[in-house]
């Protein structure tokens, strides 16, 4: 990949300024593909064209970036009437002779690369298998090779681990099992599946079913609370404790008023209601339901209709009279004061007109 080289003071350069912005990108476009086809500078009419207009070709011509055919610049070389030349493109950027030997180079540079890692990579594989000829390879009564599998830190301790775990828990069950002399004692019974840990692969796949939780025998100490007031008896079963017992003033109000609906609520819908009640008060509670109940499309069947809007009201307001008026300030004092003398000066000129 070749580049195309302009120096950090290309931006402020006399040339750059008398060609324009516009001109300047397709200098750098086709310096771009000059680079590539490495023409030495040399940029084709037809591809001039191609990424730029006349007027940009002229600016270039004209600010001495460019030179065309018949120009008199003693760097450049000259050109035919089909091309133009990016003036100096030989200064910053390789020739074409220069490119190809860099080409070439890297080529020869990449082969023996790719020489040199083919042979690490045969050397390697010839060391394993004289590696795996010496140390892993034995022989049978038969004469057949015979691989040995290595035997390494993280298996070794893996059979350690379960020799002592099993040997310690099962050393009292099998004791009989062994004579004095060393020797198995096959009259002596023995527990093979003592102490089996049944969520190894040693003795089976699958683990122990765990042992269902016994239920508590302890009587809950917590009382279910008691039923909502239903339709029928409002406040028959409401309990003081629970707070429900401040509700049956409104639920008398509500039928006073001929607001018969059910109060079947949650515990957390009590409370609420229980601290509207608190807050806004029955009378005000009743008068928010007597309108809802009026611009209810159709009859509400339950107290829970009204439950948003109850929430909602705030406690009543108290009059306490109108609040004394405050004097003037400082702003109004000031300005009066301007006032006062802007009229004392209209008089003074009225009387000396």
């Amino acid at each position: 990949m070749s580049w195309f080289k302009i120096d950090d003071g290309f931006h402020c350069h006399p040339k750059v300024f008398a060609a324009g912005t516009p001109a300047v990108g397709l200098y750098v476009r086709c310096g771009s593909w000059v680079a590539q086809q490495v023409t030495d500078g040399v940029v084709p009419k037809h591809v001039a064209k191609m990424y730029g207009t006349p007027r940009m070709i002229k600016a270039l011509v004209d600010a001495g970036l460019w030179h065309q055919h018949g120009h008199d610049c003693a760097s450049c070389p000259e050109v035919d009437v089909n091309s133009y030349v990016i003036h100096d493109y030989l200064d910053k950027n390789p020739s074409r002779a220069e490119t190809d030997i860099a080409r070439k180079a890297k080529s020869e540079r990449q082969q023996r690369w790719r020489e040199g890692k083919r042979a690490a990579a045969g050397d390697a594989g010839v060391d394993a298998s004289q590696h795996d000829g010496r140390n892993g390879h034995g022989s049978d009564s038969e004469g057949n090779s015979m691989r040995v599998a290595p035997k390494t830190k993280r298996n070794s301790h893996r059979v350690e681990d379960e020799f002592a775990s099993s040997s310690g828990a099962n050393s009292q069950q099998n004791a009989g099992a062994w004579n004095g002399n060393g020797q198995v004692n096959d009259s002596a019974p023995r527990n093979v599946d003592a102490h089996v840990d049944a969520s190894t692969s040693r003795h089976g796949d699958a683990a122990p079913v765990p042992t269902p939780p016994v239920p508590s025998q302890v009587p809950p100490t917590e009382v279910p609370p008691p039923p909502p007031p239903s339709g029928t008896q409002p406040g028959a079963n409401v309990v003081p404790l629970s707070g429900r017992g401040e509700v049956q003033p409104l639920i008398e109000a509500m039928e006073a008023r001929g607001m018969t609906v059910s109060w079947s609520f949650q515990a957390a819908e009590w409370l609420e209601l229980r601290n509207a009640v608190r807050r806004a008060g029955v009378p005000a509670l009743v008068d928010h339901a007597a309108r809802a109940w009026q611009a209810a499309k159709t009859q509400p069947y339950s107290a829970k209709y009204f439950l948003r809007g109850w929430t909602g009201l705030q406690e009543p307001t108290t009059y306490t009279g109108p609040r004394p008026v405050a004097g003037p300030s400082k702003t109004t004092e000031y300005l009066e004061d301007m006032a006062a003398i802007a009229e004392e000066l209209r008089q003074q000129k009225s009387k000396g007109a």
